[in-house]
């Protein structure tokens, strides 16, 4: 008796990241901030470039931990100005944690920094979310790359994983969902 294997495919896949990265030594003080603390943000502009995707690239320009430099023309990483940035009602909870995204000008309220991407050879359009905050010394990133069509073939869906991208270190978690169908 042979059966004919099943085909899957994958309805709405989505992969999110959860990934930290410590930002001070507390054991030098509050003041002191690693050397590699902006190795998150920076994978993530290098992403950016690796997936062609505007947002992620030009990130350094939505966080409050870069500053613009005239005199060069660039962002750069900037740790003491996320203080600054803070909002009246921020400023009490400092110590705890801080959204990193900088406030819409308008409303004084926090941005979801969403994104996307042209259409693939496989006709697949990336898309997603970036959420980076700072949890007491350590940054936190919220990142979730989807697609909305309907993943023909699930080796696609290696091209959701950034791991091979981001680099945390103090972790990172990684969480699929995906609505698989049987194709018959």
């Amino acid at each position: 008796m042979n059966q004919t294997p099943t085909v899957w495919k994958a309805q709405n896949p989505s992969l999110t990241l959860y990934a930290f990265q410590l930002r001070q030594d507390i054991t030098k003080g509050k003041q002191q901030v690693m050397d590699n603390a902006d190795q998150l943000w920076e994978q993530c502009v290098a992403l950016g470039e690796q997936r062609n995707i505007q947002l992620l690239k030009s990130l350094k320009t939505e966080l409050r931990c870069y500053t613009y430099d005239p005199k060069d023309s660039h962002y750069h990483y900037n740790p003491r100005n996320e203080d600054q940035e803070a909002t009246v009602e921020e400023k009490p909870y400092l110590d705890d944690w801080l959204e990193l995204v900088r406030k819409d000008p308008q409303s004084n309220q926090a941005r979801q920094l969403r994104f996307h991407s042209e259409s693939d050879k496989n006709g697949l359009r990336l898309m997603g979310e970036i959420y980076p905050l700072r949890i007491h010394d350590t940054y936190g990133l919220d990142l979730t790359l989807r697609y909305r069509e309907t993943v023909e073939d699930l080796a696609q869906l290696s091209q959701l994983n950034p791991t091979d991208q981001i680099e945390a270190s103090i972790g990172q978690t990684l969480l699929l969902f995906v609505k698989p169908v049987n194709v018959e």
